[in-house]
């Protein structure tokens, strides 16, 4: 047992890139809880917490505080969603103030206002993995379970400004979708796609609720 819990613990450590600190670890198994500790927090904002994560309606995606500003970081999270046509905000950096985030568009990738991956990506009720990862130098890239599909650079609206909002729009519940979540992870710096990689778990998890019964 005792070799068992060091070689899980080896693993664990060998899937941060030694450049990295996780500073957020919401593991969303039956708690809210960082376990990175540290100053990040997670709100539900109405979403039902479960065993395996988050099952929230419109507009009530979950919001991280406690950010101080960072230029560099990424995310990383497990969700589905149920509507993939039209616009569904994913991330929100600006607090809610604009319209500029992180979307799906029509079952594709999208950053608002000028960036969009032209190859439907996503469909409805299905678990993805996403990554959004962000340099000091402004260079950003989103992976959709490993694969890079977007790359643009000089955005200042992908940079954090206190919160991240996931799920939610910064206007109305037409440009949010109900969906499920089923863990979040925040690390200190950008993240190359080697490192994204090691990090991302597969794409279709076991312990992740069927759509039908959320």
């Amino acid at each position: 047992m005792l070799l068992k819990t060091f070689a899980v613990a080896a693993a664990l450590l060998a899937a941060v890139p030694a450049s990295a600190a996780v500073i957020g670890d919401f593991r969303l198994d039956g708690s809210l809880v960082n376990h990175a500790g540290g100053s990040l927090t997670l709100t539900n904002n109405g979403a039902t917490l479960g065993k395996t994560g988050l099952s929230f309606d419109r507009q009530q995606g979950p919001t991280i505080s406690g950010f101080n500003s960072p230029t560099d970081f990424s995310v990383e999270f497990r969700f589905s969603i149920e509507k993939v046509g039209g616009y569904s905000k994913l991330i929100d950096f600006l607090d809610k103030v604009t319209d500029n985030g992180l979307y799906v568009h029509d079952s594709k990738l999208y950053f608002y206002r000028n960036y969009e991956n032209p190859v439907p990506v996503f469909s409805a009720n299905t678990v993805y993995d996403l990554v959004f990862t962000r340099d000091k130098l402004g260079e950003s890239r989103a992976y959709v379970n490993c694969t890079q599909i977007l790359s643009f650079k000089d955005a200042p609206e992908s940079a954090v400004v206190n919160k991240l909002h996931l799920f939610q729009d910064d206007r109305s519940s037409s440009e949010a979708s109900a969906g499920f979540v089923d863990y979040i992870r925040i690390y200190d710096t950008a993240l190359s796609a080697t490192d994204v990689a090691a990090l991302t778990p597969p794409a279709s998890p076991t312990g992740v609720p069927e759509p039908t019964s959320w």
